[in-house]
């Protein structure tokens, strides 16, 4: 793929979180978790290849140990809708800054729902080979999330 398809590619994959009827289904759902994994999967099927390696904070992780983190996360907030901020590709690789948006609507380390809108910040750079992410980069603001939800109070 080119540079341009591989931004493209990766514009979609951000494009692809917060969709209403997604969120619907998720907010309405008996198993919240179980709906919410189901949507993941799919999302992560179509942009990742199975063997991805993920790079983050917390140390390597595979495509599943991946997938089950971000269960987490839009468990927490299942309208989590992406702003692309900017974007910079060079060969085979593309980075992203981003901004997510969410509503806390999900126990998140202990802390109950606030209902509060919080706002994430991150950077992640995809490697994309064969039409699919083979590796990925990606540090998360998670200092501001807490803080947003009342976890961490800094004076």
């Amino acid at each position: 793929m080119s540079i341009e398809e591989n931004k493209a590619f990766v514009r979609r994959f951000y494009q692809s979180f917060g969709k209403e009827d997604a969120v619907r289904r998720i907010r309405e759902a008996e198993n919240r978790e179980a709906e919410i994994e189901k949507v993941l999967r799919g999302i992560f099927n179509e942009y990742y290849a199975p063997d991805c390696l993920m790079h983050a904070t917390e140390g390597d992780r595979s495509f599943e140990e991946d997938l089950k983190d971000t269960v987490a996360y839009l468990n927490i907030c299942p309208d989590f809708k992406f702003t692309v901020e900017d974007m910079i590709a060079e060969g085979d690789r593309v980075a992203t800054r981003w901004t997510v948006h969410g509503t806390h609507e999900g126990t998140f380390r202990g802390i109950p729902p606030t209902g509060k809108q919080i706002n994430g910040k991150g950077i992640t750079i995809k490697r994309i080979a064969g039409g699919k992410v083979v590796e990925e980069w990606a540090l998360i603001d998670m200092f501001g999330l807490l803080q947003q939800i009342g976890a961490i109070s800094v004076k």
